[in-house]
């Protein structure tokens, strides 16, 4: 192999190799619309600060991936019937409950989706 075949390949950051975990998590079902994701948990699990939990957190929210209420709360976030088509095209099928009047539902009131 010659010098210009090689190439670089740059390390993750911490907040990223965190981003990739939770993401894949959240997109294979293994974290559920609607559960709680506690930052020290992850946090402790990576053996990490929580300054990268953190900012996987927030680029997961900014994503849709995850919500952060004001409580501070990070909860997964479930797909709306509308972001279905796009999530089908790259993740697989989803299973989605019809609309009912609650506001524990998706944004917008309208129907939770997950993955099967």
């Amino acid at each position: 192999m010659s010098l210009r075949e090689k190439t670089l390949e740059l390390p993750r950051t911490i907040s990223e190799t965190i981003y990739l975990h939770l993401k894949k998590a959240i997109v294979s079902g293994e974290l559920r619309p609607g559960q709680r994701v506690q930052e020290k948990d992850i946090a402790a699990l990576f053996k990490v600060s929580s300054t990268p939990v953190r900012e996987a957190f927030f680029r997961l929210a900014a994503e849709r991936y995850l919500a952060i209420n004001a409580r501070k709360e990070v909860l997964v976030q479930g797909a709306s019937i509308e972001e279905v088509p796009s999530f089908t095209r790259s993740s697989g099928p989803w299973t989605c409950t019809p609309p009912r009047s609650s506001p524990a539902l998706s944004p917008k009131g309208t129907s939770a989706c997950s993955r099967r």
